[in-house]
């Protein structure tokens, strides 16, 4: 179990990292926008299949882990990976980048306004925006993305890899 603990650390670490240099790098304005938002998925992915395999090619499991094992593994990978992100994604939206919410707000008046909205109906969808935006809000949304597409790709990924190559049912 310690292994998926330290997977899950590591693997919300180096999600913090690669949105650091995807902000640093102002990679949002590049031609590879639409693909860095994969990135930390991908992570987490690789990081509950490598915590699952590691684990049952330990000595504790010698090359079998049963379905509920690997699922546990899987959602303790994630458990501690959202941990990790969300502490990041606070520190991100607090003091790295405090400008987000201002900026998303008025790129949603740009679009609002390019929809030819009353003023009444703009302010309104910009309260929304708003308290859907604050740095709470995003801890909660990212925190909660990663459990549940963590919990998804264990139920999958623990049929496959309940036990090693070559062993018996």
């Amino acid at each position: 179990m310690r292994i998926a603990i330290y997977v899950g650390l590591g693997i919300g670490c180096l999600t913090g990292v690669w949105k650091l240099i995807e902000h640093y790098q102002d990679l949002e304005q590049t031609a590879l926008a639409d693909y860095t938002g994969y990135v930390p998925l991908a992570l987490l992915l690789m990081g509950i299949t490598i915590g699952i395999l590691i684990a049952r090619s330990s000595i504790e499991y010698d090359g079998y882990i049963t379905y509920k094992e690997s699922i546990r593994l899987g959602l303790v990978v994630s458990l501690f990976a959202a941990m990790v992100i969300g502490v990041f994604v606070f520190i991100y939206h607090t003091w790295l980048h405090p400008a987000y919410i201002s900026e998303l707000l008025q790129s949603v008046e740009e679009e609002l306004v390019a929809e030819s909205l009353s003023p009444g109906e703009i302010d309104i969808r910009l309260e929304q925006t708003r308290k859907s935006s604050g740095a709470w809000m995003q801890v909660f949304i990212a925190t909660s993305a990663t459990m549940m597409v963590g919990m998804m790709y264990s139920f999958i990924v623990s049929v496959v890899l309940k036990r090693a190559p070559g062993s018996a049912a």
